[in-house]
């Protein structure tokens, strides 16, 4: 089995996976957040130096704002996919709009759909 670790760096969870010759990090977390991400590491003796990739999925804030203190301590490779390089060349970081469902949307307008 793989070992990987979930890492909470609220509001999102990055992921450590261990690979034949390091680590690969699945996203980096909030800006702020980097600390909590290396103390981690601290705590299970692993050293920085020893990622080896960083996989972006996305680029909200919550996903890649911590991505420049850990890259810059790290020092590996980013992957992300070629329709969002663009934004993370640029430093662009979207923030999710609000998503309501319709069920959520009459619930705050106060509308009960049950009978």
């Amino acid at each position: 089995m793989t070992e990987y670790h979930r890492i909470r760096l609220r509001p999102a969870n990055v992921y450590l996976i261990k690979g034949r010759k390091g680590f690969i990090l699945v996203d980096a977390g909030s800006k702020g957040k980097e600390q909590v991400f290396f103390d981690y590491l601290q705590k299970l003796g692993i050293s920085p130096e020893s990622l080896r990739l960083i996989v972006i999925t996305h680029v909200h804030y919550d996903h890649v704002g911590g991505l420049a203190g850990i890259k810059e301590k790290c020092r590996c490779p980013v992957a992300v996919h070629a329709s969002e390089a663009g934004l993370l060349e640029e430093a662009t970081v979207v923030t999710p709009r609000l998503q309501l469902s319709l069920v959520g949307y009459f619930h705050m307008q106060g509308i009960s759909l049950s009978q």
